[in-house]
């Protein structure tokens, strides 16, 4: 998504509750995504449209 620089900035902003799937606060680093689960960071929304190479099922 282009919203965090570094692994390290991705992991603070996980580690202060910034980080909503599916509208839940996400504190787990390494959680899987699946296609069409929404993320929200602070004021920035995305939803997954493919993962690991597999567009098959995407909206």
């Amino acid at each position: 998504m282009g919203i965090v620089v570094t692994g390290g900035h991705a992991k603070a902003l996980i580690q202060d509750g910034c980080v909503l799937v599916n509208g839940i606060v996400e504190t787990h680093r390494g959680r899987k995504l699946k296609i069409g689960d929404r993320v929200s960071i602070d004021s920035e929304k995305a939803i997954v449209y493919e993962v690991m190479g597999d567009k098959k099922d995407a909206p």
